[in-house]
């Protein structure tokens, strides 16, 4: 069995289950042209594959692309695309509802299994002191609000960093993780200059930088304008840190599995009121270890989950 990811590559071998995560962004970038060029590339490898007997696995992470709109290509990817899917992994019980309701297609296939996003305990690194953190970074010992990945639109950094500049306080805010985009890369850049509460690193994040980043912080925020999944809740619960976030029931689904007491969700999009409100809980914080959301006993589910598809192609 072979697990593959997004690229376009020039061959696919020949294996039992072909396992593809954030397909939709295929048709993400490029002009129409080109963007119909990778669709067709795409569909011709998976129906060949599929031709020579292997089964498709989708791990839904999202329920559309992360695009301000959805075209015509978007949506003709989409409806070529869930017509070769064998087997559906789903992240929550909520996010197997929302699917469910926005895709109907899935409900005729007929394997489908929930594996909650696993936990970053040891994968990346421990925690180490503040200070010690800040000092790598060359950052000051204040208190901070991080946030961390790919910056990109659908995540609404730029508007809470615009209101964060009319709040006259003390905290920090830092941005790890490159840019996605010119128009919004040279906003949250204004930005910076307008404020020098506001640092960014605009790059890749390194494995050994995420926790001393992680560790440099007191918030995590995360006010998505849209967004299914977030491994970022994962990171944050990892590192015991306080986790502000737009609603989300999928969210909600993972904190309360792990019992965990430091997330607060904004509906009415005052993040900064709540960041305010909670920053300064330094209380020590037990550090969150589930062994069912190990990756080792995530992936001995997903292999399970392997079998059950491959098998329905010799029964």
């Amino acid at each position: 069995m072979s697990h593959i990811g997004n690229s376009i590559m020039s061959k696919w071998p020949c294996v039992d289950i072909i396992h593809l995560h954030h397909p939709e962004n295929i048709t993400k970038s490029g002009g129409v042209l080109r963007r119909l060029y990778k669709v067709v590339l795409y569909m011709s490898r998976v129906t060949h594959a599929k031709w020579r007997g292997a089964r498709l696995v989708w791990t839904v992470h999202n329920l559309q692309s992360h695009k301000k709109s959805q075209d015509v290509i978007d949506k003709l990817f989409k409806r070529l695309f869930l017509n070769q899917v064998d087997g559906v992994i789903h992240l929550s019980e909520v996010g197997k509802a929302m699917a469910m309701s926005s895709m109907p297609r899935l409900k005729v296939i007929k394997y489908h299994a929930v594996i909650q996003h696993g936990l970053f305990n040891d994968l990346y690194g421990k925690q180490v002191p503040k200070e010690e953190a800040c000092r790598v970074l060359g950052l000051s010992n204040d208190q901070r609000v991080l946030m961390f990945g790919n910056v990109e639109w659908y995540k609404g950094y730029d508007e809470v960093l615009r209101d964060f500049m009319e709040y006259d306080v003390g905290i920090k805010v830092l941005i790890a993780g490159r840019i996605k985009g010119a128009e919004l890369q040279n906003q949250i850049l204004r930005y910076t200059e307008e404020d020098d509460r506001i640092t960014v690193i605009d790059r890749y994040i390194e494995d050994h930088e995420v926790p001393v980043i992680l560790s440099a912080s007191d918030v995590v925020i995360m006010p998505y304008r849209e967004g299914l999944n977030s491994g970022i809740l994962a990171l944050g619960i990892t590192y015991n840190k306080i986790v502000v976030s737009r609603s989300n029931p999928v969210f909600s689904e993972l904190v309360d599995a792990l019992s965990y007491d430091a997330y607060y969700e904004v509906r009415d999009g005052r993040y900064w009121d709540e960041v305010i409100r909670h920053i300064a809980d330094v209380r020590p914080r037990k550090t969150i270890v589930s062994r069912k959301l190990s990756w080792e006993k995530i992936a001995s589910k997903t292999m399970q989950f392997y079998r059950r598809v491959a098998d329905q192609a010799v029964s």
